[in-house]
């Protein structure tokens, strides 16, 4: 029994060996395996009510999340954020040295362009109707912040309860 498993072992430490290097090598092209391919895009505003997981390994949201889903000041786009006494201006303080994969670093116009972006007609996401209902403008004093004004600070309305305790910790 001993040597049966020692042969295996060693088998499987001399695949890896020789295999290892292999899988290592750099790939010039990303490839991502999808279930289907009629509705499947990797766009964001396009991707209909569900939201997949692998989006989230190539987009960041603006605010971050804890695991159990609370909004987190550790990640996300945004560092920091506050609120006007009305609850009607949420400013958003970026991360700073946030790049595209270009290497262009990302500012608030682009944090602002994302949002219109979703929350246009052709937006097919399911959190464009929530943000057309929430969102009155969006301004970009400087290229790290960007203040949101919203409609009106709705309580039981989970997002906004949601920022608005996240950013109380």
């Amino acid at each position: 029994m001993k040597s049966t498993t020692r042969i295996i072992m060693m088998s499987l430490l001399a695949l890896a060996a020789v295999a290892g290097p292999a899988w290592a090598q750099a790939k010039s092209e990303l490839t991502i395996a999808l279930s289907s391919f009629s509705a499947e895009t990797v766009d964001p505003a396009l991707q209909g009510h569900n939201v997949k997981y692998y989006l989230s390994l190539m987009f960041d949201y603006l605010v971050g999340t804890t695991p159990d889903g609370q909004p987190s000041q550790a990640g996300g786009l945004a560092s920091k954020w506050e609120n006007s006494a009305d609850h009607k201006r949420w400013t958003f303080h970026l991360r700073k040295g946030v790049k595209f994969h270009d290497g262009a670093e990302m500012t608030s116009d682009d944090v602002k362009f994302s949002l219109q972006r979703a929350m246009s007609k052709r937006s097919t996401t399911g959190y464009a109707g929530p943000l057309r209902t929430l969102i009155a403008d969006i301004e970009t004093p400087a290229p790290d912040r960007v203040v949101i004004v919203t409609i009106a600070f709705h309580r039981g309305h989970r997002a906004s309860e949601e920022i608005y305790r996240g950013q109380r910790r």
